[in-house]
């Protein structure tokens, strides 16, 4: 608690949007069981991982990765594991509820959302299930 009191007092509480990107990035690292690993397999190309995801492939969040979204201004920002990505509200809401990513859900997202799963999945918040 006294961490969070120091940070609290730095950030001054005076500008909501500071305070709510701090607070964004803490909760989604905060008592994290681990750390996220970029995956050792080698990724598809975002061409095959399209084609992939209309024909049936899933991804599935990693279970460390945690993600929160908060409006700001007339978008979102969208935390995870410690990070914050600006988005369209709309795709920042879902991203941050879906556990499971199958080709209806990716082609709904705004182009910087289906950028952002992209990057997400290189970075190992997104896997490819075992059996698929």
């Amino acid at each position: 608690m006294q961490r969070v009191v120091e940070a609290l007092n730095l950030l001054r509480m005076n500008d909501p949007d500071r305070l709510g990107d701090w607070f964004g990035r803490f909760i989604t690292v905060y008592r994290s069981a681990g750390l996220v690993a970029s995956p050792q397999q080698e990724q598809p190309s975002r061409i095959e991982l399209e084609w992939q995801l209309e024909h049936g492939l899933r991804l599935l969040r990693h279970p460390l990765s945690r993600m929160a979204w908060r409006k700001a201004g007339k978008g979102a920002r969208l935390y995870v594991s410690g990070r914050d990505f600006a988005l369209p509200a709309k795709d920042a809401r879902t991203l941050a509820a879906t556990n499971e990513m199958d080709g209806r859900t990716y082609a709904a997202l705004s182009q910087a959302g289906r950028d952002l799963v992209v990057t997400l999945l290189a970075d190992g918040h997104y896997r490819v299930p075992d059996d698929e």
